[in-house]
Parts: structure tokens; sequence; C-alpha cells
């Protein structure tokens, strides 16, 4: 200390018993009370250093809880004095000598805009909407045993919160849970459990009972203080009578779990595990798919069940009665049996008693399709019918002139109505006889259903050229071939080229008739190859056949650009033959104005016809090769040590 400070120490000591006016021209004012008992200059020096700024460090020595959380970098503290906040001093926030009632924390911003991440805890959820002193209370401050790591006076401070839930909220669960709420709750709502997975417990939820509510199953229980909670613990739940009551009222003494299982608790199983067959009524047909209730009313299976007639259950017959008069007074087990009322097994065997036998289709038939209902009853006796009388003309009468007209088994049977019994043979003697392809043709193909409702299949034609069903797709381009009768005088139309064996077959057309006999590689290209389809429409109708190109150039591209061109036209024919493109049939000693002769005879073309690039594509170079020696060797500049040039 300097000699300066030890005469200010002696003086304030000197002084100390004078007037208090004395004392106020030392201290610019009275403490806190929080700091009242440190009051008077005897105390200055516990908290300062005579010639110095107010030391942290003598804060720090009665603040042991603000040292230690500096110490550990935990909460609030050390961000506000670290090194990155630029070291403040405590008094920078905690100003004194400012009276009695002087708040020591001085917040800023307003306590109400503290930004809560600062401490190291983010308030979230629930939390954020919180006031301050909902959470800092003396009651939720944690104990320590060193009593100087705890806040001076609890009910002012902000230190010593614990950050899981249990340091403010009590354990509603008495202990039985987790004490790590996050594991089932968040901290928005505490109703929904919303992290809890009821899988991962030793009952999961299954089938109804992943929708039943929580509290169904664990009840509320009471504590020894009178407090009410939630039971989660030593809940039986092997069986399910300790939950659900038994609606068979002792029936069975088996498990629930022997007829029933989830996820659907209806129906049980009980033809698995109770047959029924020892009792006096053996479950057979439907009767083994019924639910038990619907004979055992209330579920109680002690009851008697009347069961030797039919209609013992089945009271409200559908026939009225119509059965009455026979011996066994209508008994339904003489036409039905108990697999299912229908079909009953009145078949067409004993149909065959009546006036109407059924026969093919008819043997598939409903009953209810001939037996209609009538007065609220089926009607079983019907007059002898005919086809005409059930059936409607499908025809609309396009066979009213024929010898079998009115008579549908002409062309049908009672085996079914499709296919028809009308065949090929009977076919051929019609006014059109199916030939080539015309015989594999579905009968559909060319019998369709028109226009209208109902849709009528046509069976009349008055064209029977091929033209009366297909389009001409060449456009009328063979108009004229297509109108010269044939050796017999008969319309050859569409013969005239194809044959009615497959279209692809052109047995009426030889290339060789036309103007453009097809030579070489020509037979094996294929038509549209140079009969080619207009775009953006590529469709057989618009192929030309008339106006094809017969020159190599309009089909084939000029691979040599224009250079063996002649008046405006390049005669591949020179070079190149119809049976293949190479190799070239080019004689350059006849064809050319350069005589190869000696070693150039033996030089491969590409050594003096260069490639060149012409636009995006690469040409050989025929027209302006030089005929000069040193056109194409290099001339030998003497005395440069290179081998003469041999070529």
């Amino acid at each position: 200390m300097s000699p300066m400070g030890k005469r200010l120490i002696l003086a304030v000591v000197f002084l100390y018993p004078m007037v208090p006016a004395a004392l106020a021209q030392i201290s610019p004012g009275s403490l806190s009370r929080a700091h009242s008992s440190l009051e008077g200059a005897r105390h200055c020096v516990d908290c300062h250093e005579i010639g110095a700024q107010l030391p942290s460090r003598k804060c720090l020595a009665c603040h042991r809880e603000i040292e230690k959380r500096l110490e550990t970098r935990s909460g609030l503290h050390p961000e506000l004095v670290g090194a990155e906040s630029g070291g403040k001093a405590c008094n920078a926030c905690h100003q004194e000598h400012n009276g009695r009632d002087h708040e020591l924390i001085q917040w800023d911003p307003p306590q109400q805009l503290f930004d809560h991440r600062r401490t190291g805890y983010s308030l979230s959820g629930r939390h954020a909407a919180l006031a301050c002193r909902q959470c800092h209370q003396p009651s939720h401050i944690l104990s320590t045993d060193d009593e100087s790591q705890m806040p001076k006076d609890r009910s002012r401070s902000f230190l010593g919160l614990a950050k899981d839930c249990l340091g403010c909220h009590a354990d509603k669960h008495r202990g039985q849970l987790s004490t790590q709420c996050e594991t089932c709750h968040d901290n928005v709502r505490w109703q929904n459990a919303v992290n809890y997975d009821h899988a991962k417990a030793r009952f999961a939820l299954t089938g109804p009972h992943e929708k039943v509510e929580c509290r169904k199953c664990h009840p509320e229980a009471w504590a020894a203080d009178g407090s009410a909670y939630v039971k989660f613990r030593d809940l039986p739940f092997s069986d399910c009578t300790p939950c659900h009551n038994d609606p068979h009222r002792g029936a069975f003494q088996a498990s629930c779990k022997t007829c029933h299982a989830l996820p659907a608790w209806k129906p049980a199983s009980v033809s698995a595990v109770f047959d029924h067959a020892r009792t006096k009524f053996q479950l057979a047909g439907k009767h083994a798919g019924l639910a038990c209730k619907s004979c055992h009313a209330k579920s109680d299976f002690k009851m008697p069940v009347a069961h030797d007639r039919c209609a013992d259950c089945h009271r409200d017959s559908p026939h009225k009665n119509q059965f009455a008069g026979r011996p066994d007074r209508g008994e339904c087990s003489s036409c039905h049996k108990v697999d299912a009322f229908k079909p009953a097994t009145f078949d067409a065997a004993r149909h065959s008693t009546t006036g109407f036998p059924l026969e093919g289709k008819h043997v598939g038939l409903r009953c209810n399709q001939c037996h209609t209902p009538w007065t609220a009853a089926v009607v079983y006796r019907i007059p002898e019918p005919k086809c005409a009388k059930c059936h409607a003309d499908k025809h609309a009468g396009q066979f009213r002139l024929s010898t079998s007209a009115g008579q549908c088994e002409a062309c049908h049977s009672v085996q079914g109505f499709a296919p028809a019994t009308y065949s090929l043979a009977r076919h051929q003697a019609a006014r059109f006889q199916l030939t080539g392809a015309h015989g594999a043709v579905v009968c559909v193909q060319c019998h369709a259903a028109g226009a209208g409702t109902p849709a009528i299949v046509r069976y009349r034609f008055d064209n029977l050229s091929c033209s009366g069903c297909h389009k001409d797709i060449h456009q009328g381009q063979f108009a004229a071939r297509m109108s010269r009768p044939g050796p017999g005088g008969e319309t050859r139309d569409c013969t005239a080229c194809h044959s009615n064996r497959a279209w692809t077959e052109l047995p009426g057309f030889d290339h060789g008739d036309t103007q453009f006999p097809l030579a070489g590689a020509h037979r094996q290209a294929s038509c549209d190859r140079c009969h080619r389809r207009s775009d953006p429409k590529p469709e057989w109708r618009d192929v030309q056949f008339q106006s094809a190109p017969r020159l190599c150039a309009v089909c084939h591209e000029d691979e040599h650009g224009g250079q063996f061109n002649a008046s405006g036209t390049t005669n591949c024919s020179r070079c190149h033959s119809e049976a293949r493109w190479k190799p070239s049939l080019f004689n350059h000693n006849q064809g050319s104005g350069y005589t190869l002769a000696g070693a150039h005879q033996n030089t491969p073309c590409t050594a003096c016809h260069m490639t060149r690039v012409a636009g995006d594509k690469k040409q050989t170079v025929y027209k302006g090769i030089p005929r000069t020696c040193s056109g194409c060797h290099a001339a030998k500049e003497p005395g440069d040590g290179r081998p003469p040039d041999k070529s």
C-alpha cells in the first residue's frame, strides 16, 4: 500500500468518533438493505481497496455462489462478466450507496424482456409465457451441503433452479415412471403424453385397445396423503376379465383368449376350440358361420334353443305357403340345404318332371329369372314359354325374309346364345363366301354393332366388295388399276394387288411393270424406304406411290458434296451399282484424267484423296488433286541431313 493510502486509512480511523457530518464526506450514500450490515467507515475496506476501483474479488469473497458459477461457466454470470463481454465488474450491474431501498439488480433491458437463452436454459412451449417468479421461487432452489454456495436471500434470488422438470414440478406419478418427464411429455402440454410409445410397455396396444382412452385402463388411485394420482404400475393384464365383464354368465370356464383374439374381438374363433357337434345340434353349412348370438340370444348359452324344423328359426317363408300342401308341409330342407338357401336343391333333373325341362343355358339360370315376384310371392306355375315370348329379337328383323324367320333355334341353341350355331359351311352358301384371311376373322369384326340405342349388329350388306368394309388407304392412287375387271369379269377392287390371305401379300402387283423395276439391293429394300410417309402424319394413307423418285440423288444423299455433278445431276451409276455401294466400279485410268502407273498403282486411295470437313461432315476430296510430283511429294533441301524421298 502506498504511503498516501496508509495516511488515508489513519485519517478515517481518527475521524470515526467525530460527528456524523464528517462521515458524509467519506461515504457517497447509504448502502442498500442487503448490505446494511457493512455500513460505516470501519467496513469500507471490506468491499473497497484504497486508491483503486471496486474489485470484483471482494464481492466474490462473500458471494461464493456467484464465484462457483463463474468457475464452472454455468448460468448467466459467466456470459455477462466473461472475456467475451469485456470482463465487466460486479458494480457494472449492481450499484451501491444509493439508499436503503435501492434495487441492486439493474435489468437492461427490462426484466420482462430478458433473453433467458443467455442463462443456458431456453424457455420454450408453456415456459415461454410464464412470469419470472413463477419459476424462481425459494421452494424451487436446490439445497446443497455447502451453505456458502446458496443464495443469501432466496426470496430475491434467481439462482439455484434445476433444469429438470422435477426441480419445479411435483412427480404426479408418485415414482411409478421415469423421473425424465420428457420421455413421455413435452413442454407444450402435459395431458397428452406425445412422446410415449406404449408398444415398449409390457402390454402393447393392439386392435381396439389402440383407441381406448388411457384412463379406462389406468384408473385413479389415492395416495396416503389423500391426493389422487393415475395408476400405471401393478395393473393386471394377463387376462381380459379384470377389465371386461363376462357376457356369457359363466357358461365357459376357459380364458377369453381361447375363442377371441385381437385385433378383431368378433367374430370369435369358437369353431377352433368348441365342438358344437357334441351338442344336440351340429353346426354345418351356413349355420357354421353364424354369430353365436343369432341363435343364443343375449349370449345365454344355457337357455335351450328349438331346432327340430327349419321353421323354428326361419318363420318368414319367402314362398308364402305355396308348398304347404306337400306331405312335408313345405319343409325347407326338401329344396334347400344348410350350405346356402340359394341355389335350391330343386335342380334341372327334378325340374324335368315339370312341363318345362331345363336344358343348356336354362339350367344355369337363377330361379327368380323365370319365377318372378308377383303379389309379394314368387310364381312357380308359368305358362309354356317360347323363345320370342321371353327373348327380344336382337337382330331387329334382319332375318325376317329368311326361311327361318322367327325361329331363334335356326342359329342359336339353349346351350348359349353365343356362339351361334351358324357355321362356316353355312356361310359359304351365303352371298359372301369366306375365303383366305376372311375365314379366320372373328365374326364381330365384320358384323359389328352399329350406332343407335340399342346397338344392332349388322348382318346384311348391300356392298360386298373390299371397299364396302375397307377404306382405300391409298387415296385413289390405284383407282384405275382397281377398276379393271378380273379374268372372269368380276370386280377386282383391292385384289388387283392384294390377296385376301394377308394384306402384305401382293400377288397381283409386279414392280417390274412400273417405270422403276427393282434390281440389286433395291429388291431387298422395304417399300417405305422409297415410298415414304409424310410428316407429321406417318400413316399409310399419306404414302405416295405414283410420284416416288427414280433418281439416286433424290433418295440417297450425295456423299461427295457435288464433286461429280454434271449439269445439275450426279450419275451414281458411273462408279456404283444397284447391287452394292462398295467396292466402287470406278476405273481410275479410264474415268479420270490421271493414269495410275508404276508405284502409284499400289498406293492407297487415301494417300492422295485426303479427307476434309464440309460443314459438320467429312468428305473425301476427289476434285482438285495435284497431278505434279511436287504437288504431293515435298522437295528436299540439300544438306539438311534427311534421307532422299524415294516416293
